[in-house]
């Protein structure tokens, strides 16, 4: 089971690859809502939605885990993944 609900996420390891993971995903989805701000639709707003989605999901868990997480390698790779 994935640490705090967050796939991919079960050691210290992890938090540098999935912050990288969401970088990628935040920039196809930037990309995307730039081309549709050109001609404005549901599309849109499904990719902000997206874009912050991708967001706090990284962001969020990053933050918890480097508060509570009682390992100190996870503590230092989660503050450097947020």
């Amino acid at each position: 089971m994935p640490l705090f609900g967050l796939p991919g996420l079960r050691a210290p390891a992890d938090c540098a690859r999935i912050a990288r993971a969401a970088a990628r995903r935040c920039a196809e989805l930037a990309g995307a809502v730039a081309r549709g701000a050109r001609e404005p639709g549901p599309s849109v707003l499904r990719d902000l939605d997206g874009l912050s989605a991708t967001v706090c999901r990284a962001l969020d868990t990053f933050e918890l885990a480097r508060n509570v997480h009682p390992d100190g390698a996870f503590v230092d790779a989660a503050d450097g993944a947020y």
